[in-house]
């Protein structure tokens, strides 16, 4: 096993134990919200950058939404199948290896778009908004972002993780203030999406866009 593929599976691993642990009360909530948001009642949902598909499968439990998660990490991936089959949603999940900036999916073909903690890792922020909008469906939306639903939630996640990791919440701040909300207003606006809002609040940020009927 060489070096980068023991550190892929290293991350996978930390990833779901995280979402597992100390994040998995934030799931359901955004969960709920975003399928209640999106004024849709069932189609096809994709959860980009899923890890283990958390966010992705919570949606899939109290809807008829099909599930695709998307990550470029295939240990990740492995772990998403296991939680779909646990939670009875298998028949409606599958899983795709893939980068953001080049989704494998048609245009016009998904109805709801989600991700949770994935975009600060994008490598070209313009190419990976650009092609989220290209496979949205005519009236189709995207939750985009990084957010713990409420601040109670994130009390109790940041006292959490200071026993894993005592710098946690300082990076997590960094992260915000090393990417400003200018920052993703200039990839959407290069993107050409016009129909957008950015929420910015002590709870995390989320990116929400539809695509208007053509």
């Amino acid at each position: 096993m060489t070096k980068e593929t023991t550190d892929k599976k290293e991350l996978a691993d930390m990833m779901e134990k995280t979402a597992r642990g100390p994040f998995a009360p934030v799931y359901p909530i955004l969960a709920e919200r975003f399928y209640r948001e999106s004024f849709l009642k069932k189609g096809l949902c994709i959860d980009i950058g899923s890890g283990g598909a958390q966010l992705g499968l919570a949606i899939g439990k109290i809807s008829d939404f099909e599930i695709i998660s998307l990550d470029i990490n295939k240990y990740a991936l492995e772990y998403a199948r296991k939680n779909a089959m646990s939670m009875g949603l298998g028949a409606k999940f599958s899983a795709l290896c893939g980068d953001v900036m080049e989704l494998p999916l048609d245009s016009e073909s998904v109805d709801l778009c989600v991700s949770r903690g994935s975009f600060w890792f994008w490598e070209d922020g313009v190419k990976a908004f650009a092609e989220i909008y290209r496979i949205m469906k005519p009236e189709a939306k995207a939750f985009i972002g990084c957010g713990f639903g409420t601040k109670e939630i994130l009390e109790k996640v940041i006292e959490q993780m200071k026993a894993l990791n005592p710098e946690w919440n300082a990076k997590r701040l960094k992260m915000f203030q090393d990417n400003p909300v200018e920052k993703y207003e200039g990839f959407l606006q290069a993107a050409k999406i016009k129909n957008y809002t950015i929420e910015d609040n002590e709870t995390g940020r989320y990116i929400i866009f539809s695509k208007p009927l053509n």
